[in-house]
């Protein structure tokens, strides 16, 4: 069990009495209503602070409140009654503030923002209503003046929440406040600029043209943005206890009417702007940042998950070559053997037909093995080119040929356009590599229809053209579609990794060119190539004469 007394608890108890006792005497001594319904009471601030941090501490508000109430001159059962309102609406507001989801204390969000404001207005009602009705019972304040009491009373406990207990509760608690000693120049300034625009703005004759009390905001907005709400509740603070002293000493433009107390409530009214203004814009810009910092580490997160993804590619798909490969010379040994075998009777023809598809699906497995392998080098930068000069019409043509069985099955025929060589300085390998890719996507997409290919040498750029007449690709789509593991969305299920088109952007990028969806109507999509038809290094080479 936690002990009932500590010397802890003794020490903050101490604290909190002769805090409240001395700043309740500050308050009291600005023309209060009936002697003690004042509007200013850093009191409330302190309490309810206080209380959120302690809750047990709340002997220590029933003594200060009673003793600063006696010593202004209170009956002991006024003094008592007020002791009894002011303690309960430190602790009500208090336990208002714990029961809220995820709060502890600093106002890190505009949920806890709309939780103080909601404390800071409805609490005053108790300790206003018992006050002023124990100074009416007192023969303090007569009945008519109970209004005006009341409301002097509410206003001064309001704004006592509103601007002095956020300083208590958010100092030390805001992430951004350690950056202070990397911003040491610019939080000097921000003094400076808070100092002085509170200074003139609550200062000076009638007519001077610098008393504009709007002038303290961009200093506050300043903080809120910069600094957080520990910084904000300071500056909040600060603009209160200089434009009180101001109005108090009788200048500024809130000195408007014959009293003090008038002056005040005007003034109290336009600080409790200022107090909300303060504590929701830094809430808000405190609640953005932590969802970026939060944002910040998931996108970590998935990059790292990322990269084990990748890592774990490149390691599976470069293992898995040699014993495909020995896979592929030993199945495809088997289907020599059987042919020169020449095997006439029907278990001889299932067998050869048996090991027929063994060697395609051996070779299909390579080439996912190949992709993925190809994919791995790509993410990790270590794609590399052996340019050579070729002609793009011959290579083309090759491919097409190579395809040809796989076009059949797809029910597409493929017609190719090349009149003249186009001759360029490319990597023949990853060249024929993006036609292929290019071709098996006309392939699975063209709904069995013609595929068209055109090869033409223009403005030093060979132009490659791919076109199908499938279901075509949506425009939303036409960029997404270059991605790793993406694939188009049709009415047929295509199986495939997704990443041939992702490949051929990034082999057409190493070679300076571009490759785009040139149309994407319903009667089919193009896919167009543009390559320089002399490599950047070759340029080079032939301008110094070699």
């Amino acid at each position: 069990m936690r002990p009932i007394f500590s010397l802890k608890h003794l020490i903050g108890s101490l604290a909190l009495f002769a805090a409240y006792v001395a700043t309740a005497r500050l308050g009291l001594a600005l023309d209060p209503v009936g002697g003690f319904a004042t509007l200013v009471w850093p009191p409330t601030g302190l309490a309810l602070a206080a209380l959120v941090r302690g809750p047990r501490l709340w002997p220590a508000v029933t003594a200060g409140a009673f003793v600063a109430n006696v010593w202004s001159g209170a009956p002991l059962l006024v003094a008592l009654g007020i002791a009894v309102g002011n303690t309960l609406e430190a602790v009500v507001g208090a336990q208002f503030l714990l029961r809220r989801p995820g709060y502890s204390g600093p106002i890190h969000g505009v949920r806890h923002a709309f939780a103080a404001l909601g404390a800071a207005l409805a609490c005053p009602m108790l300790s206003a209503s018992l006050g002023v009705l124990s100074l009416w019972a007192g023969g303090i304040v007569p009945t008519e003046r109970i209004g005006s009491a009341g409301l002097a009373w509410w206003l001064g406990d309001a704004l006592g929440a509103l601007v002095v207990a956020p300083v208590i509760l958010d100092w030390g608690a805001d992430e951004r406040s350690e950056g202070l000693r990397g911003r040491g120049l610019e939080a000097a300034l921000l003094i400076l600029s808070v100092l002085a625009s509170a200074a003139l703005s609550f200062s000076g004759e009638p007519g001077a043209p610098l008393r504009r009390p709007h002038m303290i905001f961009p200093s506050l907005i300043w903080a809120a943005i910069r600094f957080g709400p520990s910084v904000t509740s300071f500056a909040v603070l600060a603009i209160s206890a200089i434009a009180i002293a101001i109005t108090a000493h009788g200048t500024g433009p809130y000195v408007t009417a014959a009293t003090l107390h008038e002056n005040l409530t005007a003034l109290q009214g336009f600080m409790g702007t200022v107090a909300l203004t303060g504590i929701f814009l830094s809430a808000a810009n405190t609640e953005r940042t932590r969802a970026q910092r939060l944002l910040a580490d998931e996108h970590a997160q998935l990059r790292h998950a990322v990269g084990a993804r990748d890592e774990f590619l490149s390691i599976a798909s470069h293992e898995l070559r040699t014993p495909l490969a020995a896979l592929s010379l030993q199945v495809a040994g088997l289907e020599r053997a059987l042919t020169r075998r020449n095997v006439q009777t029907e278990e001889g023809q299932r067998e050869l037909h048996r090991a027929g598809r063994a060697v395609a699906q051996v070779d299909r497995l390579t080439r996912l093995v190949d992709t993925l392998f190809d994919v791995s080098q790509i993410t990790a930068g270590r794609l590399q080119l052996q340019r050579e000069a070729f002609d793009l019409c011959e290579a083309v043509r090759a491919v097409a040929s190579a395809l040809q069985e796989q076009a059949t099955r797809a029910g597409c025929s493929v017609e190719v356009r090349a009149p003249a060589p186009v001759v360029g300085d490319w990597d023949r390998f990853r060249i024929e590599q993006v036609v292929t890719n290019l071709l098996t996507n006309a392939f699975k997409y063209g709904s069995g229809k013609p595929v068209e290919v055109s090869v033409e040498a223009r403005d030093a750029k060979a132009w490659l053209r791919v076109r199908d007449q499938g279901a075509g690709i949506s425009p939303d789509a036409t960029e997404r579609i270059f991605e790793r593991f993406e694939r188009v969305a049709t009415g047929h299920h295509q199986k495939s990794l997704g990443v041939g088109l992702y490949i051929a952007r990034q082999v057409i990028d190493a070679h300076a060119g571009v490759v785009r969806v040139e149309d994407t109507s319903a009667a089919g999509s193009t896919f167009l190539v543009e390559l320089p038809l002399v490599s950047r290094v070759t340029e080079g080479l032939v301008e110094r004469g070699h």
